[in-house]
C-alpha cells in the first residue's frame, strides 16, 4: 500500500488521539538508516552510498534484512527513476509492490518480526534521497535501576579447558562425571545455552578476560598474543582495590601470550593435573594478608587430551581401555585416520574423557570445600566455565579448533551470586563476553562503554543478543553467530564449509538455510556487521613461541 507525506501524518496524530484515549504511553520510534546499513546489505556492484542517499545502478538492487519491532513505513524523502520494492516477512512470500515515487510505503508485518527488504532499479538508475525505516514500538523503554552499594566480594573463576556442556550430568548426561559441580548447581544459576567466542584457548581466554570477540581483542591465531592495549578484568580489578592471582596450567595462558597483565601473581604450571593445582591455590589463599578482596582465575586442564585420569577413575569409566589409549601417541593417529577407523578410535578415548572430567570434577569440589572451611565460600561470587568444547567425532572430527559446530562452542556456565543458595536455570543465551561485565556489576565497577556483552543478572532487553564465535585455526577461517535458537555458520574458506549452513535447535546435522532465506539472510547480516566492526578493533600483537612453549603445546597436541 503506497501513502503520502500527509497521510503519513494523520497516521502519527492518530496514533497520538490512540495513545491518549488510552491513558498510556506514546510508541516509540525505532530507525533503520539503509544507506547507513548498505555495507551489511546483499548488493549488487556499484550500488552505493553517500550524504544519506543511496545509488543503484541500472538493474542493480540492494537487499537489507531488519529485526522490526513493530509496524514499520519505509520513508523515501525523494526518488529519481523507476524504484522497485520487494518485502518478505520471515515464513511468508515475497511480495512485490511495483513501482514506488517519493513518500512513505507501509510494510507487512506486526510485532517483533523479520523482513526482508529489496530495492531494485528497474529500468535506469535510482537515487534514493534519505532512504529510512521507521518501526514505532510499542515496547516499553527500559526503566533505569537504582543500584544499591554492596560489599564487594572475593571473585573465583574455575575454567575446566576442553570441556563440553553435554558431558556433565547438570546438563543432562547421564554418567557420573560431575556430582561436585551438580551439588554446586543446586545452589547457583546455571545457564543451559552458553556459547564461546571461539573454539580453542587463546581466543577464548581472551574474550573471557577482555569482554570483547576476537575480532575485536586480536587474538586470532597461533602467533598472536593479547594485546597490552586490552583493558582486562584483571586491570579493572586491581585498579579497583582487588588483590588478583592466576593458575594456569595451559601454555596458550602464560606471560608470553600476555595473559599476565593485571595480576599480582601468576603461576604458571606446566600441565600439572587439577589436584596440583589446588594445592597451590590454597597455599596462596592461606598466606594471603590484608582485607582487600581477591579475584582467583584457576585454569585447569584434565579433559584437554591426553587423556590420563586417575587409576581409579580409569577402571570406573573405561574399563575396557588399552593401556596406550589416551596416550600422545594415540590421540596423534586418531588425527591421522578417518572414517570408521578414526570412529573407533574415538570410541575408546571418549569414556576416558570422561574419567578426566571426573577427575576435575573432584578436585572442583575439594577446592569448594577449602573456601568453606576458610569462611570465604558463601560471600564470594563463584563461576564455573569452560573455554571451549571437544568434537567426539559428530561431524566426522577429533579435537577442538576444527569448527563452528555446538561440540566444540556450547559450555558449561554456572554462577553462584554472593550469598546465593537457591538453584536456579536461565535459558536464555549467554556468553563468554559476558562474563567481565556480570563482573564488574558485582564488585560495583561500570564496565566501559562499547562492549559487546551484558550483566547476565541484568533484567532481560527486549531481544536475545546475538553471540559471534570465530575460528581461524590451519587454514580453517569462519564464524558463527547463534540468535533467538538460530545458528548460521558463515564459512570464510573451503577449508572450513562450502557454504554458508543454518541450524535452528541444537541440529546441526541439517542445514535449514534454503527453506528460511529470511531467517539466515538477517543472520548474515549480522555477522557483515561484526566483521566491520572487527576492522576497529585492537591491533594483534605477535606472541612467539620459545623452544619451551613450542614444547608444552606438541604435548597438547596443537603443533
Amino acid at each position: 500500500m503506497l501513502a503520502f507525506p500527509a497521510m503519513a501524518w494523520r497516521t502519527l496524530l492518530g496514533l497520538a488521539l490512540a495513545v491518549a484515549l488510552a491513558g498510556c504511553s506514546p510508541p516509540r520510534t525505532v530507525e533503520h538508516d539503509l544507506a547507513a546499513l548498505l555495507p551489511i546489505a546483499e548488493a549488487s556492484s556499484g550500488v552505493r552510498a553517500g550524504r544519506g542517499s543511496l545509488f543503484l545502478p541500472a538493474g542493480t538492487e540492494a537487499v537489507f534484512y531488519l529485526d522490526l519491532p513493530g509496524e514499520s513505513e519505509l520513508y523515501l524523502a525523494g526518488v529519481s527513476g523507476r524504484l522497485a520494492v520487494e518485502v518478505q516477512e520471515e515464513g511468508g512470500e515475497e511480495k512485490v509492490l511495483g513501482s514506488i515515487a517519493a513518500g512513505i510505503v507501509e510494510l507487512p508485518g506486526e510485532g517483533r518480526h523479520l523482513l526482508r527488504l529489496a530495492l531494485r532499479a528497474d529500468g535506469g538508475a535510482v537515487r534514493l534521497a534519505r532512504p529510512r525505516v521507521i518501526t514505532f514500538s510499542r515496547e516499553p523503554a527500559p526503566v533505569p535501576v537504582r543500584k544499591e552499594e554492596k560489599p564487594r566480594p572475593n571473585v573465583v573463576i574455575y575454567l575446566v579447558d576442553t570441556l563440553r556442556a553435554d558431558r556433565l550430568g547438570c546438563y543432562g548426561y547421564p554418567k557420573p562425571t560431575s556430582p561436585h559441580l551438580d551439588r554446586f548447581a543446586e545452589g547457583a544459576t546455571l545457564f543451559e545455552t552458553a556459547v564461546a567466542q571461539a573454539p580453542w584457548t587463546r581466543p577464548s581466554v581472551a574474550s573471557i578476560l577482555s569482554g570483547l570477540g576476537p575480532l575485536s581483542h586480536g587474538v586470532r591465531t597461533l602467533e598472536d598474543r593479547l594485546p597490552d592495549a586490552a583493558d582486562t578484568l584483571a586491570e579493572r580489578l586491581r585498579a579497583a582495590g582487588y588483590r588478583t592471582a592466576a593458575f594456569s596450567t595451559n601454555a596458550h595462558i602464560d606471560a608470553d601470550t600476555g595473559f599476565a597483565q593485571g595480576f599480582d601473581d601468576f603461576l604458571f604450571l606446566p600441565q600439572e593435573d587439577s589436584a596440583s593445582v589446588n594445592r597451590r591455590v590454597v597455599s596462596w589463599l592461606d598466606a594471603r594478608r590484608g582485607t582487600e578482596p581477591f579475584f582467583l582465575y584457576i585454569h585447569t586442564l584434565d579433559p584437554h587430551s591426553p587423556y590420563t585420569p586417575p587409576l581409579d577413575l580409569r577402571q570406573k569409566f573405561a574399563p575396557g581401555a588399552r593401556p596406550e589409549a589416551g596416550s600422545l601417541d594415540h590421540v596423534k593417529r586418531i588425527y591421522a585416520v578417518r572414517g570408521k577407523r578414526r570412529a573407533a578410535h574415538i570410541a575408546e578415548v571418549s569414556p576416558l574423557y570422561d574419567a578426566e572430567i571426573a577427575a576435575n570434577d573432584r578436585s572442583f569440589g575439594a577446592l569448594l570445600s577449602a573456601l568453606k572451611e576458610r569462611k570465604l565460600f558463601e560471600e564470594a561470587l563463584v563461576i564455573f566455565v569452560s573455554d571451549h568444547g571437544e568434537e567426539l567425532g559428530e561431524h566426522g572430527a577429533f579435537g577442538h579448533a576444527q569448527s563452528l559446530y555446538a561440540e566444540e562452542l556450547d559450555v558449561p556456565l554456572v554462577v553462584k551470586l554472593p550469598f546465593q543458595t537457591r538453584g536456579e536455570r536461565v535459558s536464555r543465551l549467554a556468553q563468554h563476553v559476558d562474563l567481565l561485565p556480570t563482573i564488574l556489576a558485582a564488585a560495583g565497577i561500570p564496565p566501559a562503554a562499547g562492549l559487546p556483552g551484558k550483566n547476565l543478572f541484568s533484567p532481560p532487553g527486549e531481544r536475545e543478543p546475538a553471540a559471534f564465535s570465530h575460528l581461524s585455526y590451519h587454514g580453517r577461517e569462519g564464524m558463527s553467530v547463534v540468535m533467538d535458537g538460530w545458528k548460521r555458520i558463515e564459512p570464510w574458506s573451503r577449508k572450513l564449509g562450502a557454504q554458508p549452513a543454518l541450524y535452528r535447535g541444537g541440529d546441526e546435522l541439517r542445514d535449514l538455510a534454503e527453506g528460511n532465506p529470511v531467517r539466515s539472510g538477517f543472520l548474515g547480516s549480522l555477522l557483515r556487521a561484526e566483521a566491520l566492526r572487527g576492522r576497529h578493533g585492537l591491533r594483534p600483537e605477535q606472541a612467539g613461541l620459545d623452544e619451551e612453549a613450542r614444547k608444552e603445546l606438541e604435548a597438547l597436541g596443537y603443533l
